[in-house]
C-alpha cells in the first residue's frame, strides 16, 4: 500500500491503464510486477517523480514489514 502524503492532490496509472486521481492521504495498492506512474497533472502528462519508483523501490522503503509506505513532497519515499 502506498499513501499520498505529499501534501496534494496527484494521479497516477497503473500498468498504463486509465488515469486515476491519488486524492492527498488516500491509498493504493502496488503488487509485484505492477507498473505505477505517478503524474502532477489531471490529464497525466508531467511526471512527478522523475524516476517512477517500483515496486522494488517501494517495498526496498518498508523497513517495518507491514507493506505501507507513503509518498512524501518532491517524490520522497518513506516508511508509515
Amino acid at each position: 500500500m502506498v499513501r499520498n502524503a505529499a501534501m496534494t492532490d496527484l494521479w497516477y496509472k497503473k500498468n498504463d491503464g486509465e488515469c486515476l486521481i491519488w486524492i492527498h492521504e488516500h491509498l493504493f495498492t502496488i503488487k509485484p510486477g505492477d507498473k505505477i506512474k505517478v503524474y502532477s497533472d489531471l490529464n497525466c502528462q508531467t511526471l512527478y517523480c522523475t524516476n517512477n519508483p517500483t515496486y522494488k523501490d517501494y517495498s526496498s522503503i518498508d523497513s517495518s514489514g507491514d507493506y505501507r509506505v507513503k509518498m512524501l513532497p518532491h517524490c520522497t519515499l518513506s516508511d508509515m
